[in-house]
């Protein structure tokens, strides 16, 4: 059964480990005021809010409910993510937090002999269908509708990389054929754009994760990031981050920050 406290305990990761050892958090979390890297902490893990790393301000959590057990959490999330606000999976073994990703609570799942399967990828086709709707909305809200359906899905399959990369970089057929019939656009292209969107983030992610690049790698990964980062919000962090490295690198890079971002005057 979920709960829904009036107010983060005190204690949040002792509260939550009394909660019981199946027990899991869906808590939405607030960006940080201090852009992300210039402390320390290394780059932000895509998918991740980053709440339960070294440093991370706990006041950022905003407690969503208890859930129990990988399929009930792993619904829940599918059914409450908005793609507005990071909505993390947190667990609590010995008072210590750590975040999951659904992709990860997926990818137990399906190892699970006593997972139902078609449910499982029922319920995945579900959100990532809703994905490409909401994104297709928002592009006809902003008188973009010659382009809405293709960016719809290419932002759904942006989504779908950051928060199932532990399952698959790209939906697989048996998820992406349903999310398509459910929108009417079953078909060859379409799929083809999902796959092709879903490899190519996933390589996007791969450059990333490597420990330099050169100043000019940065800028390309940059915009790179920037232009998806404004539809799928996971990747915020990330593009702040690459902004923090390439501004720390030489004084033109600072230059070229104050270009790009000419608001923050700190640096």
């Amino acid at each position: 059964m979920s709960q829904q406290p009036a107010s983060l305990p005190d204690d949040f990761p002792t509260w939550l480990a009394e909660q019981g050892q199946d027990a899991y958090a869906l808590a939405w979390v607030s960006e940080e005021d201090v852009p992300p890297g210039l402390e320390g902490a290394g780059m932000p893990l895509v998918g991740e809010s980053g709440i339960t790393r070294t440093g991370a301000d706990p006041s950022r959590i905003r407690l969503q409910e208890i859930t129990h057990g990988r399929a009930e959490t792993l619904r829940r999330w599918l059914q409450t993510e908005d793609g507005t606000t990071h909505l993390a999976v947190l667990t609590a073994q010995a008072g210590v937090l750590r975040e999951h990703t659904p992709g990860e609570l997926a990818a137990d799942l399906l190892r699970d002999p006593a997972t139902d399967e078609a449910r499982l990828t029922g319920q995945l086709a579900d959100w990532f269908s809703r994905k490409n709707a909401r994104a297709h909305w928002f592009s006809r809200e902003n008188t973009r509708a010659q382009q809405g359906l293709e960016l719809g899905w290419i932002t759904a399959a942006a989504a779908w990389t950051c928060h199932m990369r532990a399952l698959t970089s790209y939906p697989p057929p048996s998820v992406l054929n349903p999310s398509l019939e459910r929108s009417g656009e079953l078909g060859e292209p379409t799929a083809d754009l999902v796959v092709s969107t879903g490899l190519r983030t996933a390589d996007l992610i791969d450059r990333l994760e490597r420990p330099y690049r050169t100043r000019t790698e940065l800028i390309e990964d940059w915009h790179a990031v920037e232009s998806l980062a404004a539809d799928v919000p996971a990747l915020g962090p990330m593009a702040n981050w690459l902004l923090d490295q390439i501004a720390l690198r030489d004084a033109p890079a600072q230059q070229l920050r104050a270009v790009l971002e000419p608001d923050l005057t700190d640096y």
